[in-house]
């Protein structure tokens, strides 16, 4: 059996953490019995989510919908 280290990296829009947490942990779950076919031992699961920095899309939402209507 072979045990490496996987890393990856998740991007998430989702403004709750520890939603994005579950949610990338159970995309690593749903792979680690194929991983696990091909000889991978997956020892754990860390998923740590950070903040993402969203004023695009506050800016877009802006634009879109503003907050003073143009006459």
């Amino acid at each position: 059996m072979i045990t490496e280290c996987l890393k990856y990296q998740f991007s998430c829009n989702d403004e709750n953490e520890a939603e994005a947490e579950s949610f990338s942990k159970s995309c690593v779950e749903d792979i680690r019995e194929e991983l696990e076919g091909k000889g991978y031992r997956i020892k754990r699961i860390s998923c740590t989510a950070e903040e993402m920095d969203m004023e695009w899309l506050d800016k877009l939402e802006d634009m879109v919908f503003p907050k003073t209507p143009s006459l």
